[in-house]
């Protein structure tokens, strides 16, 4: 490794890169962010890059549903259809349970190349308001780097 000035992306990225596939469905996702002690998991499609998912997108997921569950639940109420189940919040929690990662994953991602100066990257972060730049190569993730990566190097 060189100085701060001299090190690119290659120097401090997490490689090899955990990845999921944009078809997997959601189930799992969550144990794999929590296995693989990241904060986000790029997505692809016959190993190239289409998106990332990251555990802000994955924890909004119940959130969205407890959220139309009480809207729903409010409707019921204020037109007196309390012992009526509503076929739309059935129908969208049945959906929700058959999303895949393709479905809730960011598809614009910040990417660089492994020859990429840290200091792009960082200003790719602060440019983009994001905390993992992914690296690759032509169109494949080989690495990440993330904001906390970055954090470490002030240590040293």
């Amino acid at each position: 490794m060189g100085t701060l000035g001299t090190l690119v992306a290659k120097d401090v990225m997490a490689s090899p890169v955990v990845c999921v596939d944009a078809n997997e469905g959601l189930s799992e996702v969550g144990q794999r962010l929590m296995d693989a002690h990241v904060s986000g998991l790029p997505a692809v499609k016959e190993g190239r890059l289409v998106g990332i998912i990251t555990r802000s997108d994955y924890v909004r997921i119940p959130i969205l549903l407890k959220a139309y569950d009480g809207y729903v639940s409010d409707l019921r109420y204020e037109e007196e259809l309390q012992q009526q189940d509503r076929a739309e919040f059935h129908e969208f929690r049945s959906h929700l349970e058959t999303l895949t990662v393709h479905d809730v994953m960011t598809s614009k991602v910040v990417t660089c190349a492994e020859d990429t100066p840290v200091s792009e990257i960082v200003a790719k972060m602060l440019i983009h308001h994001v905390h993992r730049v992914v690296v690759v190569d032509q169109g494949r993730p080989i690495g990440i780097v993330g904001s906390l990566d970055l954090i470490k190097l002030l240590e040293h």
